[in-house]
């Protein structure tokens, strides 16, 4: 289960889930995982505070394999195609793109993505492309997010056969290797 805690350390609910997300201030997106599915696929569900379980929530259409949330109501739902976007209290379209989002923007308006050809950072909902870094591909122990005003981007990166921490600027395109 996902137990869910109000700021003061209070217990106040839970919701049967393997991962969750938060979509909103009152709304937690769930993923509940389940031993019996063929395709490693899910489905996920809109929580409220309190207690729920399955035969409660509202299920969002489609199947999913991640979920992925910005703490700030946005939130991304991997996808055997891609993705797709809860933005604003609903499920915007999957946008088809054989990638992975890795971190969701502080505004909600940008999402990064990994496919073959490396890195890109494209608005949330329609795919379109921002910035670009091919040939960048992820560390083995990913850890990536963009900078609290959404200028910079961090993530763990391979360089040969070392994982590095990258720093991406996000009006440039520099990149600086850290460590």
């Amino acid at each position: 289960n996902v137990y869910i805690f109000d700021s003061a350390g209070t217990w106040v609910g839970e919701a049967p889930g393997a991962r969750a997300a938060w979509a909103g201030d009152h709304t937690l997106l769930v993923l509940p995982y389940d031993p019996t599915s063929q395709d490693g696929l899910f489905t996920a569900y809109v929580a409220s505070i309190g207690y729920n379980d399955v035969s409660t929530m509202e299920a969002l259409p489609g199947r999913y394999s991640d979920i992925l949330g910005n703490g700030h109501g946005t939130v991304a739902l991997e996808t055997a195609q891609g993705y797709a976007i809860w933005l604003n209290g609903s499920l915007r379209p999957e946008v088809d793109c054989a990638c992975g989002p890795l971190a969701l923007s502080t505004d909600g308006s940008l999402v990064a993505v990994e496919d073959s050809a490396g890195l890109e950072i494209v608005e949330t909902g329609n795919g379109r492309d921002v910035r670009s870094w091919p040939n960048l591909q992820t560390g083995a122990h990913l850890r990536a997010s963009f900078s609290p005003d959404d200028r910079h981007f961090s993530l763990s990166a391979v360089d040969g056969s070392v994982n590095t921490l990258v720093a991406l600027n996000m009006s440039d395109g520099r990149r600086m290797n850290l460590l």
